[in-house]
């Protein structure tokens, strides 16, 4: 097939062009072949089983009960992640492993919008920055990010990225270089749309007569 193989191999880079994102209009072929490729081959299953799952939000009454219906995943390099959300908001992720067939352990990704009141009372509360983590099992420093994204003011300082004893950096301004004087760019010549069309439509006719052969 010109442009697409050579014998036995490829020819060009259409393959790797078309599997990424679309910068421009690839070939109807090209579109047919894949689509036949991807129809031929078995479908993935579900590497997380089936439904439902465990929610895991240690704030919900229904913890650790198999009431999770939206499970999805998506391929990361060597293994497989599934994000699972539960209607009361909250979201963890899970990787399985082909090689090993083992899936790993629940992450936190996100609790939802009724974080806000509970994380709310707890620092009102005068509940420390280590027991808040501990009840919502998750890091300190996802607690004030947490915090900072639902607009509650905390006692709580950042903990910084300096080590102990290191002297503390006090900001420099930094010059700024005069910005390049801009060139007017040359305006472009006008296109002949019609003309243009008309190649485009040959090329399709020719395309339709090679795809009906």
């Amino acid at each position: 097939l010109p442009g697409v193989m050579t014998g036995s191999r490829f020819t060009g880079d259409w393959l790797a062009a078309f599997v990424r994102k679309h910068r421009k209009a690839r070939h109807p072929l090209q579109h047919l072949m894949v689509r036949d490729f991807l129809a031929s081959r078995d479908s993935a299953g579900r590497p997380f089983g089936e439904g439902p799952w465990p929610c895991c939000n240690p704030l919900a009454s229904h913890r650790g009960e198999a009431v999770v219906s939206d499970c999805r995943f998506h391929r990361n390099r060597a293994h497989w992640v599934g994000v699972f959300t539960c209607s009361c908001g909250y979201a963890y992720t899970r990787s399985f492993h082909p090689d090993t067939g083992k899936v790993g352990a629940p992450r936190f990704q996100a609790f939802g919008p009724s974080l806000g009141s509970v994380l709310g009372e707890m620092v009102a509360a005068g509940c420390s920055l280590r027991e808040i983590a501990r009840r919502l099992e998750i890091d300190p420093k996802t607690v004030l990010k947490l915090a900072a994204e639902f607009g509650i003011r905390t006692r709580w300082k950042a903990v910084s990225d300096r080590s102990p004893g290191s002297p503390r950096k006090t900001p420099t301004a930094v010059a700024r270089s005069p910005e390049p004087s801009r060139r007017r760019s040359a305006r472009c010549p006008r296109r002949n749309w019609v003309e243009i069309d008309t190649q485009v439509a040959t090329k399709v006719r020719e395309a339709a007569e090679l795809i009906r052969a």
